[in-house]
């Protein structure tokens, strides 16, 4: 019985190892299965536009951006087929120290992500925020700064990142 047991191991293992060896490697599904391999994108925000430029080129996807909208009589659907719209970005104070000064902050973006151009068009709403201590020490001043954007990038970058998500999820 136990030698069984020790040969069912032991061609486990050179199963395991033989197919590591050729390269290999289990991954899962991958989100990306279904991108294609060119889009237009629209972003009513142009930091958001080059996150989600940039999201999607480094998945080899050929990304046209497409032009701002002029006027509002224009439609959208049929300038891109991914658009962001009534995207906002917001700065709230949350706690404040002994002299009133606020020193906790939370960083948050909305914004709409439509897919399609024509009826079938499907609406996800995209958020992401994240809260930020920063020193009300005068002499901070610039260290707050390169807190506070890269934390408008890491935001604008985790957006991107989602819509490519959705993106690879569709049909």
């Amino acid at each position: 019985m136990r030698l069984n047991k020790l040969s069912t191991y032991m061609i486990s293992m050179v199963l395991v190892l033989s197919l590591s060896a050729c390269g290999y490697q289990l991954r899962g599904i991958s989100q990306q299965a279904n991108l294609p391999s060119a889009i237009s994108v629209y972003a009513d925000e142009p930091q958001l536009a080059n996150a989600v430029v940039e999201a999607l080129s480094k998945a080899q996807v050929k990304v046209t951006l497409a032009k701002q909208v002029v006027n509002m009589s224009e439609d959208i659907a049929q300038i891109a087929d991914v658009r962001f719209i009534d995207t906002q970005a917001k700065a709230t104070e949350l706690l404040y120290d002994s002299n009133g000064e606020p020193i906790l902050w939370r960083y948050s973006i909305n914004t709409t992500m439509l897919l399609g151009n024509s009826d079938d068009t499907k609406a996800y709403n995209l958020q992401e925020y994240t809260q930020v201590e920063l020193s009300t020490d005068t002499s901070s001043g610039s260290a707050n700064d390169l807190i506070i954007s890269t934390s408008w990038e890491n935001l604008y970058t985790a957006i991107g990142k989602r819509a490519l998500s959705i993106l690879g999820r569709q049909p």
